[in-house]
């Protein structure tokens, strides 16, 4: 401990004085050291002198003690000034500091740079917990963009990376990277670690480098050629149907002509003579329009959907560059009957079979089943099924007559997808939707007509038209 004198101003003579410590509270030697010393000024010397009291450390705490210095025996001609006497404390340094706080550690990446070969699928990035382990803390682990590009060079990662208490293991932390195909290329990506948690610092490094270096080449993707077949059931009209209707229609004719009482000759000359006229061959009938009425229609059907179409919806699936070629010119046709309630008015039921649409797909891809399954989703529907409608006509001159007609549809519908002599998949839908047209209808005969028409049925998502030609025949 340091004490200072001073000399006001300066004399002309050298002055000195005498200062002696004595105990206060504190005794010597066991809490300070005794000084007797005499303290001089050189003529014309005014600077302030320093004098030093050793204290003795304790080995218990026992609070402030006291010190008395006084000054005596000025020589020189100088008095004492107004302050000759003062005490000096001697504070209890002996008390223990507090305890530090427990070190939960600073948190840090386990290198400032990483680097990785694009080949390596994911590269494993580290972090450390250094400076102490006391309490589980956390880090957030965030990439973003250098010169590589997330989605095409890496796959963005962001993860919280935790530390058990007492844990100093490392952490690793997996970011996926992708091939590039430009060999001999590098690209980077920021790592950055940040908000670390119970009471964890940020270390250092708490950024990083990761540098991909492409070392192989891309392979370019497989060819797959995909041929899809879309059909409504099994393709056009059955031969055995229509010959079924015709033989219905021959004993139709003939029982209608036996409750005529004829001979059993007459009756087969007669049923001969109605099937001759059934058929169209004699004179146009002059009889007035029949209450039930039967027949069936052959023609193409087709769909509303284009190539185009479906190529764009590949692409926008994910399949650029896809290529279509449909092929919806199909056989379709139709067996019906119905129920004339006036010449203007009539109800009719039918089973109509919409042939097949079928396509050829081609894309480049490498994803063989995700593109069989687009061009499932996408690929028109073709069916069979029933129909009711209710029509309206327009009787004109000569046995020619206009018609329209509205109803709906009961349906089913399938779609086949095919690889190359490999069976992919298929799709079966069913549903009850609209059916719209209109024709032309002219009767040679009050038994016999020829009906044409164009008729289109919504589909799921589509449409198919078809356009017929064939034979009415009324009973």
């Amino acid at each position: 401990m340091t004490l200072t004198v001073l000399l006001p101003c300066a004399l002309l003579r050298a002055v000195s004085v005498t200062l002696t410590t004595s105990d206060g509270t504190a005794s010597a030697p066991a809490d300070y050291t005794s000084v007797a010393t005499s303290v001089s000024f050189a003529d014309g010397d005014s600077t302030s002198k320093a004098v030093s009291i050793p204290t003795t450390a304790r080995s218990s705490a026992q609070g402030n003690k006291t010190v008395n210095v006084t000054l005596s025996a000025v020589s020189g001609g100088a008095t004492l000034g107004g302050q000759s006497t003062t005490a000096l404390t001697i504070g209890d340094a002996t008390a223990p500091p507090p305890p530090p706080p427990p070190a939960t550690g600073s948190l840090q990446f386990s290198a400032a740079a990483y680097s990785i070969a694009d080949s390596a699928g994911a590269v494993s990035i580290g972090v450390t917990r250094t400076g102490g382990t006391t309490g589980a803390v956390t880090v957030a682990f965030a990439t973003s963009d250098g010169t590589g590009l997330a989605g095409t060079d890496y796959t963005t990662t962001s993860q919280t990376v935790s530390f058990a208490d007492g844990d100093a293991a490392v952490k690793t932390v997996s970011v996926p990277v992708n091939l590039h195909g430009n060999v001999g290329s590098s690209f980077t990506v920021n790592l950055k670690l940040t908000g670390p948690t119970g009471g964890a610092s940020l270390g250092s490094p708490a950024t990083a480098v990761l540098t991909i270096n492409a070392t192989t080449p891309v392979t370019p993707p497989v060819m797959t050629t995909v041929t899809v077949n879309g059909k409504g059931g099994g393709g056009a009209i059955h031969t055995t149907e229509i010959l079924l209707l015709g033989v219905l229609v021959l004993l139709r004719l003939c029982f209608a002509i036996r409750k005529d009482g004829r001979s059993a000759r007459g009756r087969i000359a007669l049923c001969g003579v109605a099937l001759v006229n059934a058929l169209g061959w004699t004179m146009p009938a002059v009889a007035d329009s029949p209450a039930y009425y039967a027949g069936f229609g052959l023609g193409q059907s087709r769909s509303d959907v284009s190539e185009g179409d479906i190529a764009r919806k590949l692409n926008a699936a994910g399949f650029p560059g896809s290529s279509v070629s449909l092929d919806d010119h199909r056989l379709g046709g139709k067996i019906y009957a119905g129920m004339s309630f006036t010449r203007y008015f009539a109800l009719e039921v039918a089973y109509v079979d919409l042939g097949s649409v079928r396509s050829r797909s081609t894309g480049a891809t490498t994803d063989s089943a995700g593109f069989v399954a687009a061009v499932i989703a996408n690929h028109p529907y073709s069916a069979q099924g029933g129909a009711f409608s209710a029509m309206a006509s327009l009787p004109l001159t000569g046995g020619l007559s206009l018609f329209t007609r509205g109803g709906g549809f009961g349906w089913r519908g399938k779609i086949d997808a095919d690889l190359p002599g490999i069976d992919a998949g298929s799709s079966k839908k069913t549903g009850l939707s609209g059916v719209l047209g209109g024709g032309i209808d002219f009767a040679f005969s009050t038994r016999l007509a020829v009906r044409a028409e164009w008729e289109r049925y919504f589909i799921a998502r589509d449409a198919m038209d078809l356009a017929t030609l064939g034979l009415r025949i009324t009973f």
